[in-house]
């Protein structure tokens, strides 16, 4: 079914690019990936930073319901690339023994934290079943949890990718300052975390260029959308105000502007802060899903032309096997079908327990990363 699927879409892209690419403006778009790359980074920060905005809790709402279990997916995925000496997704040359016995090690122990993590935020931080525990906000309450998932992670990763001394010293000099601050300050360390976390995608696309152009691409979207965040929090936007007043409160969700922006900025009392904090938010996790869902994948693959249908079906297959590949499909799918029948509270509570280990995996991989060329 996946495979009739695959050719169904690419029988669509293939009418689409025969339009699109008699237009001569179009063609380097499709086949330089380091100008496609900024052409699609531009479109995405324009279109996000105009609906964070206007509509901050929509976006906040409904982006992870959309893309938020594929995103994590593909994280799993490249944070193996990132560390392995794979610099490209080639199904033809990808199925070595040393790689695919790599491969196969690293998945299965980063889903098993992954679970791990999960289950014990569903289960007992966040009480969904009605155990014993009192019921704590999503962004609180197994923080030690996490912190110890990081440092397995860290150190299985150092072991599986078989690195060196100073690149494990390397590693701990980024990772032990992190945790110096988060055992001094919880609370305000996870609420930085999810602004911060959204830029650590930015560093993974980073080591994943293969040029000098698309390695300027990519620190050209770390700086817009660093110089863009401090002008959300300056309020140089705010005019924008004065044509929309941006809703304070989802109800039916549970989610308002105020309590992301105390989540995201405890310490503060001022609401102008929070109101900034939660566009900031929407808007750098929009950009974190291109990151992880088109930028990255994209600066793997083999080819400056972006992959077809099937040949990304053929590439999943590669590393995970056609079993996991296809049930990593029908998770994805599945999620936004099970998203429907739950509550948007349910269902943002259910997700955010599933991704909560997703940005301390990004950063225990951060200093083990190699650089891609």
């Amino acid at each position: 079914m996946i495979e009739t699927t695959a050719e169904v879409l690419d029988f669509f892209r293939s009418r689409t690019l025969r339009f699109t690419l008699q237009i001569e403006t179009l063609r380097p778009l499709f086949y330089n990936r380091s100008l496609r790359l900024l052409f699609l980074f531009v479109l995405a920060a324009t279109i996000l930073l105009s609906l964070s905005l206007a509509f901050p809790l929509w976006v906040l709402l409904i982006g992870p319901l959309v893309y938020g279990v594929p995103h994590i997916f593909s994280s799993i995925r490249y944070f193996h690339y990132a560390l392995s000496n794979e610099k490209s997704l080639n199904a033809s040359s990808n199925n070595s023994g040393n790689n695919s016995k790599q491969r196969r090690f690293a998945f299965a122990f980063i889903f098993f934290i992954l679970f791990a993590v999960f289950s014990y935020r569903l289960f007992i931080t966040a009480d969904y079943f009605g155990v014993s525990t009192p019921q704590l906000s999503e962004w609180k309450g197994s923080s030690f949890i996490e912190l110890i998932a990081t440092g397995v992670t860290f150190i299985l990763g150092a072991l599986i990718y078989r690195k060196s001394s100073s690149k494990i010293l390397a590693g701990l000099f980024l990772l032990l300052p992190f945790v110096a601050i988060y055992l001094r300050f919880p609370i305000e360390t996870i609420g930085a975390m999810v602004l911060i976390h959204n830029f650590v995608a930015f560093a993974y696309w980073i080591i994943a260029a293969k040029t000098s152009p698309e390695r300027r691409v990519a620190w050209f979207a770390l700086g817009t959308t660093s110089i863009l965040t401090v002008l959300i929090f300056l309020g140089v936007f705010d005019g924008a105000y004065r044509f929309i007043e941006p809703a304070q409160v989802l109800n039916f969700a549970n989610l308002s502007i105020t309590d992301t922006g105390k989540l995201i900025a405890p310490w503060s009392q001022q609401e102008k802060l929070w109101l900034h904090a939660c566009v900031a938010f929407a808007f750098g996790q929009g950009l974190h899903y291109f990151v992880w869902l088109k930028a990255i994948p994209d600066q793997y693959h083999y080819h400056e032309a972006p992959t077809s249908f099937r040949q990304s079906w053929g590439l999943l297959r590669s590393d995970f096997g056609k079993s996991v590949a296809g049930l990593l499909i029908a998770l994805t799918l599945g999620s936004v079908i099970f998203w429907s029948f739950l509550e948007f509270q349910q269902a943002r509570l259910i997700y955010f327990c599933l991704a909560s280990y997703h940005g301390y995996l990004e950063i225990a991989g951060l200093g083990l990363a190699k650089q891609n060329s």
